[in-house]
């Protein structure tokens, strides 16, 4: 299963409560994506970084097709 979690205002609200929920993921075997609309130019926090087993920046453009061009499957539309 693969969870996408956005980088502001969604993981920068409370760092703490998604890094202790990354962890509950991970250990039952949960791939995460780091989804944010920031560019390679604009990092994020190393925590975020080694919480995701990638980062996908989409550099302003639609979340769910830039997911999409990376061949992983976004539903819930």
């Amino acid at each position: 299963m693969i969870v996408a979690l956005d980088y502001d205002d969604t993981y920068t609200h409370n760092p703490t409560a998604w890094n202790a929920a990354g962890k509950a993921l991970k250990e039952n075997g949960y791939t995460i994506l780091g989804v944010t609309l920031r560019n390679r130019y604009q990092p994020v926090c190393e925590d975020y970084e080694s919480q995701c087993d990638a980062v996908i920046y989409c550099a302003g453009l639609a979340k769910d097709d830039t997911v999409s061009n990376y061949r992983y499957i976004v539903t819930g539309k």
